[in-house]
């Protein structure tokens, strides 16, 4: 499937997992913590354990901001789809709440809202039934039925979004816990992007026809760039 992939200069702050497997406490009162299929053991103070603990976070590729779009070459008036690590989203802007990302699909049949409107009141509109959702995914209208006591149900789920020196920016988590998670984090952006004596350039993007994971794997590859890139980024006649 065709993913767009925006190639934005972004720090991960991403960390091995130790893999210390359990505490003990010696004749010392100290902790001991093994190693898994390995049988090491060591002692270690509070300090140390904190310091461990902090090592072992495992990094959730969901709980993080991702920047998926440069806002100037988005069009407004329309629905756009986006692909964010095998999810479907469509991504629209609100007069009155900008730019909103939702699950590029209608509670009712799923068609996908990505080939719907933006209409002149402000909603979303599904174009197999004319359904239509406000800027936090709550259904507000919906021609085949007669009051709107039970729309609640039919709400579209949405994602945090941010908007942060022109990029797009939604957390792949949208549960509760990551709605938090996102609300006490930021996007993790290159400190050069807020020095006002860096040097602009114009964006660049390509449209790649493969998924993030297969470009992940050919970026993190430093031996094929003078090989591939020969003559823009080094010579593969020089070793």
């Amino acid at each position: 499937m065709m993913q767009r992939l925006l190639v934005v200069l972004c720090l991960f702050d991403v960390q091995e997992v130790a893999g210390w497997n359990s505490f003990i406490l010696n004749d010392q009162g100290r902790r001991v913590l093994t190693r898994r299929g390995r049988g090491i053991s060591k002692a270690t103070t509070i300090e140390e354990d904190i310091s461990i603990e902090k090592a072992n976070k495992i990094f959730e590729w969901h709980r993080q901001w991702y920047p998926m779009a440069v806002t100037e070459f988005l069009d407004e008036k329309r629905p756009l789809p986006m692909q964010l690590m095998g999810k479907s989203l469509v991504a629209w802007k609100s007069e009155q709440q900008g730019w909103k990302i939702f699950d590029d699909a209608c509670p009712h049949r799923l068609a996908p809202l990505s080939e719907g409107r933006v209409e002149n009141d402000g909603t979303l509109l599904c174009a197999y039934h004319a359904w239509r959702f406000n800027a936090d995914g709550t259904c507000v209208s919906m021609p085949q039925a007669k009051d709107l006591e039970n729309f609640a149900t039919c709400s579209v789920p949405s994602y945090p979004v941010r908007e942060i020196d022109g990029l797009l920016w939604v957390f792949g988590d949208n549960s509760d816990e990551g709605r938090m998670m996102a609300a006490l984090s930021e996007p993790k952006k290159r400190d050069e992007i807020d020095d006002p004596n860096a040097k602009r350039l114009h964006w660049n993007i390509r449209d790649l026809p493969y998924g993030y994971d297969f470009f992940l794997e050919n970026v993190m590859d430093p031996a094929h760039v003078t090989v591939s890139h020969h003559n823009i980024v080094g010579n593969r006649y020089i070793k």
